[in-house]
């Protein structure tokens, strides 16, 4: 049990915390100059993996309850810059301290020499609390 524990606890160290999502989506907005927000929404939150293990079902009066839950946090953000700009931006985005996930992207050539992308991403994490403050 002890094992499973601390690889559990490896694993969800990269998970963000609501505290952590705050600072996080301050640092995305501000990652390459040039690069402006068109729009931005949070996406509805996502159980993902709900787990419940009793650790004592012979005594129901005294329940010992431990649950795992794991919820997936996801935001769409439409971006307006030049081609390499908007690169740049993802570079960054990728290098953050924090695991983002893609799940859409769509880039389109607007007039020249401006583009806009709009990536979906998320994260995960033990908290269905989104941004904490």
């Amino acid at each position: 049990m002890d094992e499973l524990e601390n690889k559990f606890s490896l694993l969800t160290s990269e998970l963000i915390t609501p505290i952590q999502m705050r600072q996080a989506l301050i640092k995305l907005l501000r990652l390459q100059e040039g690069v402006n927000l068109l729009s931005f929404q949070v996406l509805p939150v996502t159980a993902l993996f709900s787990s419940k293990s009793n650790a004592d079902d012979k005594n129901s009066s005294t329940l010992n309850e431990s649950s795992l839950h794991l919820y997936k946090h996801g935001i769409k953000i439409k971006l307006q810059g030049q081609y390499f700009q908007l690169r740049d931006y993802l570079i960054q985005l990728e290098n953050l301290n924090w695991k983002f996930f893609w799940k859409d992207f769509n880039y389109r050539s607007k007039e020249y020499p401006l583009s806009e992308l709009e990536i979906s991403i998320y994260s995960l994490s033990t908290s269905e609390e989104f941004i904490g403050v």
